[in-house]
């Protein structure tokens, strides 16, 4: 039921997710956060994530990004391009 998407996301948020992103931030391998979906921000909020990496100096929470099946005027492609220059800054590729 859609009134329980909030509660099951902060659920899991609290139970898993959280430790797990902060795991990987005291060990120094988190770089970005990004958020999908504006019902995952509203819910969890942007002080519980930035309270998650806080232990990672160099850990950056993003924007949110849009959901990949939320309704996009003039697509999703240009999103795809945010997160791939965000993804690419944070870890370039080395050629082979």
């Amino acid at each position: 039921p859609l009134g329980l998407k909030g509660p099951s996301l902060v659920l899991s948020w609290e139970t898993y997710t959280k430790h797990l992103i902060r795991q990987v931030a005291e060990e120094g391998h988190l770089k970005l956060l990004v958020p999908i979906g504006m019902e995952v921000e509203l819910a969890i909020t942007q002080q519980r994530m930035i309270e998650a990496i806080s232990v990672c100096e160099e850990a950056v929470l993003t924007d949110t990004l849009p959901a990949p099946n939320a309704w996009v005027p003039g697509g999703y492609g240009k999103f795809h391009a945010k997160l791939a220059a965000l993804v690419d800054k944070a870890a370039p590729r080395m050629n082979s």
